[in-house]
């Protein structure tokens, strides 16, 4: 048996000292069960006001599908970013499987243990 794919996909949200808990549940809600298709697709959303979110997929199709799952959840629109979407020629990191979500997590500052929340 192939060992699982894990993938690490991250944004920003509006995180203060005293509500880790609640975007925890928040995040928890909007990622319980989500699935997407990993491959060598690289798609990525930039925006000066919501940060960066990037991807691995198996199609562009496919990241949008995820990113935009999260921009959703950040209350962004995808015109409020730009698209950028590349190709991996490596065998490693652009493995093909599926991916599910398994943790959350939320932090007020990069100090210190963040909150979390597995999915499983």
């Amino acid at each position: 048996m192939a060992d699982p794919i894990r993938k690490r996909f991250s944004y920003r949200m509006n995180v203060t000292p005293g509500n880790e808990a609640a975007v925890v549940n928040s995040l928890a809600e909007v990622w319980d069960g989500v699935t997407w298709r990993c491959g060598p697709v690289i798609v990525g959303w930039v925006s000066e006001t919501y940060g960066t979110c990037q991807i691995w997929a198996e199609s562009e199709a496919e990241g949008r599908r995820v990113i935009g799952r999260a921009l959703d959840h950040m209350g962004a629109r995808s015109d409020d970013g730009e698209w950028i979407v590349t190709r991996s020629s490596s065998q490693s990191k652009g493995r093909s499987g599926l991916v599910r979500a398994t943790v959350v997590s939320a932090r007020a500052t990069p100090h210190g243990v963040a909150p979390h929340r597995w999915l499983v």
